[in-house]
């Protein structure tokens, strides 16, 4: 009997939150175990670490939250094995990594896609900014507005196109080319780098 008692305080929780929030509880759920088996299956081969951590999935509208984790500061409540809360006024909600209760959170915005190969991906490239910093390749704010530009369309087509024959190529030919994504000019460098590592593990881990 308690064992029933127990089983229906867990998940009457979980049910009401279901009916009530703009988020469906069961699908954050499945995303994020789909998440943790992606980090689990990459063993930190990729960066070194773990590509597994703090997720947050936000309504953009209500700026209700889900997450696979507690917060260190007490802002969310456990809800039927995950934490439900309110993001704070404070921060915007969008697809990056932001600091929030004590932890730094890969922020996604909800509904996520139903398309597994696009949801995985968008789960990595905030996975990656998440940690990039603690890669010790951080992403300073800097001036793109040249990319707004035709030449600067161009470059940057051109520089795709080399990132996509590097991530199908092997040995000397991937290096030769990634030697083709060095042709953009100098403001693009840094941006080409942090898109070009964000690309890679977009690709590499989320279509496994």
């Amino acid at each position: 009997m308690r064992a029933i008692g127990a089983l229906v305080f867990v998940t009457i929780p979980s049910i009401l939150l279901a009916q009530t929030s703009p988020i469906d509880v069961q699908y954050a759920r499945s995303y994020f175990a789909e998440f943790d088996q992606l980090g689990h299956t990459d063993g930190g081969n990729l960066w070194g670490r773990s590509l597994n951590g703090p997720v947050l999935f936000v309504d953009p509208v209500t700026r209700t939250l889900v997450a696979n984790m507690p917060d260190l500061e007490g802002l969310l409540r456990p809800t039927g094995g995950l934490w439900t809360g309110i993001l704070p006024t404070d921060m915007n909600v969008a697809n990056t990594a932001t600091e929030m209760g004590g932890r730094r959170w890969s922020m996604v915005i909800w509904p996520v896609s139903d398309s597994r190969y696009s949801r995985r991906r968008l789960l990595l490239h905030e996975s990656f900014h998440r940690i990039q910093n603690e890669l010790g390749i951080g992403s300073p704010d800097r001036a793109n507005a040249h990319l707004g530009t035709v030449d600067g369309r161009i470059w940057t087509k051109l520089e795709w196109r080399a990132l996509t024959e590097a991530l199908l190529r092997t040995g000397i030919q991937r290096k030769q080319a990634l030697r083709g994504t060095h042709l953009s000019r100098p403001p693009t460098v840094a941006l080409r780098r942090r898109r070009g590592r964000r690309e890679i593990t977009r690709v590499k881990r989320g279509t496994r």
